[in-house]
């Protein structure tokens, strides 16, 4: 049988790797070779396939051969939205459940890269043997548990064929051979068992998100494309260049500074923008700041305020010795209450 994550054949109802171990897992024994993992794959089986009487894993490489803080290769390979961050933290805690188990034996190929992937299912009843080889790592994509562009591809028997035999013999023999290590050497020379040093690195993993993270993080994926193109568009950059020389922008902090773009392509793609910032985050020079691209690029400005905030804002207009004056800025002062009536058309200046 094949399996790519994808293809249902007529008369398999099993597309993905996951919907086969699922389906035909039961009390035996399972042994698993992957060069990769996620800890998602592993919560899953913490959640549905902790029946067998023991797991035997060969995982590849879990430290980078470099002057970074070790961490698991690939721990988090598959892409993380909104739903995934907010998922990840007690999926690890499963994880780390899962491996605490001492049914859950584990050894790592450090020295050599591990490019196998299989499966193997042992039960009493040896027709209910199984074994899957092919190239789904044991991963999210890898599985089939979330839709991927991988082309996987895989075979799948059951029975206690031939096949199956080698592959025991097979793995028998990798499970007991100097390169499979059940303790390994970390940088500052202590030596740990891989078992215990997978379920440190998965700790790491479940810190809990503060509202301030995953607000920050909601901001992001909303505005991602957006930082994006600004980093990437160089006629932009050419059109800001005026902008960048000046005063105002100058004295900026860099998170104004990415409002500040931020607002000019707003009001050039919607005709109009809010900036919410909290009180103190500077949205007064903020918006100088805007106001002084529009100005350079030709237009006339007009700012609205209330009447009591005048001062507040005429202090930076040119010839008021503000700290701005070199910029020369320039705009026209209104208040909110103009608005009312026929009150513009009161001004003699031309601003109707």
């Amino acid at each position: 049988m094949l399996i790519d994550n994808k293809t249902k054949t007529e008369g398999n109802e099993h597309s993905t790797v996951y919907d086969f171990l699922i389906n035909y897992i039961e009390q035996g024994k399972v042994d698993i070779v992957t060069g990769y993992f996620s800890v998602n794959a592993l919560a899953r089986i913490k959640d549905e396939i902790n029946n067998p009487e023991r797991f035997r894993m060969i995982l590849g490489n879990l430290l980078r051969e470099d002057n970074q803080q070790d961490k698991t290769i690939n721990l988090l390979s598959d892409s993380l939205g909104i739903e995934q961050v907010l998922q990840l933290g007690l999926s690890a805690k499963k994880a780390v459940d899962y491996l605490k188990q001492e049914k859950v034996q584990v050894k790592t190929i450090q020295r050599n890269f591990c490019h196998a992937k299989t499966y193997l299912y042992h039960d009493p009843d040896t027709r209910k043997n199984f074994h899957i080889i092919g190239s789904s790592n044991l991963t999210d994509a890898g599985l089939g548990i979330r839709e991927s562009g991988n082309i996987e591809l895989n075979s799948a028997s059951t029975g206690n064929n031939n096949d199956f035999l080698e592959l025991k013999e097979w793995f028998k023999n990798l499970w007991k051979s100097s390169i499979a290590l059940d303790q390994i050497e970390l940088p500052d020379k202590s030596i740990i068992s891989v078992k215990e040093h997978l379920i440190n690195l998965i700790r790491d993993l479940y810190q809990r998100y503060t509202p301030l993270q995953l607000y920050y993080k909601v901001l992001y994926e909303l505005f991602k494309d957006d930082l994006l193109s600004l980093s990437l568009d160089p006629e932009f950059k050419k059109e800001i260049n005026h902008l960048e020389d000046t005063v105002i922008y100058k004295i900026l902090y860099s998170f104004q500074k990415t409002g500040v773009i931020s607002l000019i392509k707003m009001l050039q793609r919607n005709d109009g923008a809010i900036l919410a910032d909290a009180v103190g985050l500077g949205k007064t020079w903020t918006a100088l700041a805007v106001m002084k691209y529009f100005e350079t690029k030709g237009y006339r400005i007009v700012l609205f305020c209330p009447k009591k905030l005048d001062a507040n804002w005429r202090q930076y207009l040119e010839g008021h010795r503000s700290k701005f004056e070199r910029d020369r800025l320039k705009y026209t002062i209104r208040y909110h209450t103009d608005l009312q009536d026929d009150r513009l058309e009161s001004y003699q200046d031309g601003y109707k």
